[in-house]
């Protein structure tokens, strides 16, 4: 078929703006070199239709490996030596929030110090003086910048061999991956982006710095996952009212319906919670239209459409007065 066919184009495609007629050759060498076919079916006045097979190996599909719930940090150790920390940044509305962070985890008596500066040249006058074991250095400011102030406070560092060895965590509110590649050659030690998450904070200081933390208790042992068939059972024991008002949602694929269904049983049943909740966090409408097939689900959902049935029933016999 000739529209395959490098440089070639139908009288339609040729008349247009541009192309090559290249488009549909490289494609089926692409397919054919995947061992597969590009073909075509084509309709005068109704339109084209372009699809291709590749012979592909079975999926091999495995059991996600369960994952340990997180232990939150609630503090730092007792004991351990004073870790003076310089927080630089031309807004007071951004440093304030990172020291009460920082500060929340102090225990007493303190192991973490503060000083804050408001721009690169402060920075510069405050390592000199105070000699700070982390400095957060935000990118830009007025006066001088983030990078020239780290710049100059590496070049002290390597100018006095008494000198602390300040770790510098800049501070940057763009999203561009180049800028992290160029602050972490300017010689500073970590990068984060504002706004800023508490964990990526906590590890810097653990990591780079080797402050240690104290972790909530041991986390409980992972609840079994249910099988297909205990989510039946436990799905045919809930309100029938339930449901069907959760097959309902299901079925016009509305999953703000379905959270706010599924938190009603979060307490009372918080394994079915969890078998539910992950499918629905997946926007799996294919999992729900699967589970509401089922006969035995079927029989209670028929039943709990009974049961509305009489309670709207009587509902208007009371307000008619029928």
């Amino acid at each position: 078929m000739r529209i395959f066919e490098p440089f070639a184009q139908t009288n339609a495609g040729s008349g247009g703006q541009g192309g090559t007629g290249l488009g549909l050759a490289l494609s089926r060498q692409f397919v054919q070199l995947m061992g597969g076919t590009l073909s075509l079916d084509s309709r005068s006045g109704q339109g084209s239709h372009f699809f291709f097979a590749l012979p592909l190996p079975q999926a091999v599909v495995r059991e996600p490996a369960a994952v340990q719930p997180e232990r939150l940090i609630t503090g730092l150790e007792p004991g351990q030596p004073v870790c003076r920390i310089l927080i630089v940044d031309d807004l007071a509305d951004n440093r304030e929030p990172l020291r009460m962070l920082l500060n929340w985890l102090n225990p007493h008596p303190p192991v973490l110090e503060f000083r804050e500066a408001s721009n690169g040249r402060e920075a510069v006058a405050a390592w000199e003086a105070w000699q700070p074991q982390v400095v957060f250095m935000d990118m830009r400011m007025p006066v001088m910048s983030g990078e020239e102030a780290t710049r100059e406070i590496r070049a002290r560092i390597r100018g006095r061999p008494d000198a602390v060895r300040s770790v510098v965590v800049a501070l940057t509110a763009s999203v561009f991956e180049e800028q992290r590649d160029q602050v972490l050659a300017g010689g500073c030690d970590a990068f984060v982006r504002k706004p800023f998450y508490a964990a990526e904070l906590f590890g810097i200081l653990e990591q780079l710095v080797g402050l240690r933390f104290v972790r909530s208790g041991a986390p409980s042992p992972p609840r079994p996952t249910l099988s297909p068939d205990a989510v039946i059972q436990r799905l045919a024991a809930c309100s029938p009212r339930w449901c069907a008002d959760l097959k309902a949602a299901s079925e016009l694929g509305d999953f703000d319906r379905i959270t706010v269904l599924l938190e009603q049983i979060r307490n009372p049943d918080p394994s079915l919670y969890e078998a539910l909740a992950r499918s629905a966090y997946a926007y799996d409408l294919d999992f729900f239209a699967a589970l509401f097939s089922r006969a035995d689900v079927c029989d209670t959902l028929e039943h709990g459409a009974a049961v509305a049935v009489d309670r709207y029933a009587d509902a208007d016999h009371k307000v008619t007065g029928r």
